[in-house]
């Protein structure tokens, strides 16, 4: 029943470091448009930018979820963006990530710690399925904000 889901290919996707493509999908095909680079998400927005704020209200920055379909379903792209006084090494990102398929069943919800410099993309979602981030911003001075974005493609 799993890999019916997709859970294969967004666990690979999920394990491959930032900015790479999972071996299966690394071969060139003829056939398959080239993908744009890691460093860009798609021009498909799903939701309006979400701001990361912390319990007192400061605004640390924003967390903004693209989508693009692909030959393996959907890819979905994250793309957090701080503050420009919070642009430095010292600022951590975290993800956590939580998917429902398009026939309701929730698969297990992973946390990952990638850059704020890239955008965070997972390949292959099925369509119909939802994708759900809640996104953790925490400056060096240990200050924590979250916003949660989540999408689907129909």
């Amino acid at each position: 029943m799993l890999r019916r889901l997709g859970v294969p290919a967004l666990l690979i996707a999920l394990a491959a470091p930032l900015g790479t493509v999972p071996a299966a999908a690394a071969a060139p095909d003829e056939d398959v448009a080239p993908r744009a680079p890691a460093s860009r998400c798609s021009t498909m927005p799903l939701v309006d930018r979400s701001a990361i704020r912390t319990r007192a209200g400061v605004r640390l920055g924003t967390a903004r979820m693209y989508a693009a379909a692909s030959e393996g379903g959907v890819d979905f792209c994250i793309r957090t963006t701080p503050v420009d006084r919070l642009r430095s090494r010292g600022t951590d990102v975290s993800l956590r990530l939580s998917t429902i398929s398009a026939d309701g069943v929730e698969m297990p919800g992973l946390t990952l710690r990638p850059s704020w410099k890239a955008p965070f993309r997972i390949y292959g979602v099925e369509p119909g399925a939802t994708l759900r981030a809640e996104t953790t911003l925490r400056p060096a001075d240990g200050a924590k904000g979250t916003a949660t974005v989540s999408g689907s493609v129909r």
